[in-house]
């Protein structure tokens, strides 16, 4: 075990790789909340006659029934069944897409780290391609994954054991940084070991505790990347 001290006592000579996950961890989710709060329900309501508020009350249950689930990110599934263009109205409204403060400092403290750096997400490979071309944000990666590769979001452990396995990526050496559960269950955190657990969400901390995490990983010793396999694109970075 090491002895240099680190934010909450982790051995960071025992992280290979980082996961990171994408929304309201280092893209500012006030774009995703206006989204589906106001934009979708608006132009739902639209074609049918309805104000913003009853097109709200109409689409509550339907949203509620799906969240946590793979439909609940997935365009194409929303594109049926509201027989709406969302893919369409996401690109109209992509000039709201932007970083969180701070967060490209931080990221170029991870990329001095020497570990893999793999942006993990539920979002839609099409809506990753949308916030890259706003922010650019994979160049900071070594690879990008979408659940929707997988069959399963994060709020499912199954993801996790196909990804572990697909990408090469010890879970028991990996930093989770972010909402990797969404809320909705410990999918993501059983699979990893004491060194994983420590996840950082930005909206469970602030600014600073995330940058002092990777500051600390900036200074400890390099660190094995993980095979080559995680560190290709693979079918995410292929959507993209």
């Amino acid at each position: 075990m090491s002895e240099r001290p680190t934010p909450d006592g982790l051995d960071w000579d025992r992280i290979d790789a980082v996961l990171c996950d994408m929304d309201g961890t280092l893209l500012d989710l006030r774009f995703d909340q206006h989204f589906w709060v106001e934009a979708v329900p608006a132009a739902w309501g639209a074609h049918r006659g309805m104000a913003l508020a009853e097109a709200q009350q109409e689409l509550r249950p339907l949203f509620a029934r799906h969240s946590g689930t793979l439909n609940w990110y997935c365009l194409d599934f929303w594109t049926r069944t509201l027989g709406l263009d969302v893919r369409a109205l996401k690109r109209e409204l992509a000039h709201g897409i932007g970083y969180l403060p701070g967060i490209e400092a931080v990221l170029a403290r991870l990329a001095r780290s020497g570990r893999a750096r793999l942006l993990v997400t539920n979002a839609h490979p099409d809506v990753l391609a949308i916030k890259n071309e706003r922010t650019g944000l994979l160049a900071h990666f070594d690879s990008a994954w979408s659940t929707h590769d997988f069959g399963a979001p994060k709020e499912d452990p199954e993801f996790w054991r196909r990804f572990a396995q697909r990408s090469g990526v010890k879970l028991e050496r990996a930093l989770l940084l972010g909402r990797h559960t969404g809320g909705q269950g410990q999918g993501g955190k059983e699979g990893a070991s004491e060194a994983g657990k420590a996840a950082v969400t930005q909206d469970e901390c602030c600014l600073a505790e995330l940058d002092a995490l990777c500051a600390a990983l900036s200074t400890a010793r390099p660190a094995v990347c993980v095979p080559a396999s995680a560190r290709s694109a693979g079918t995410s970075r292929a959507a993209v």
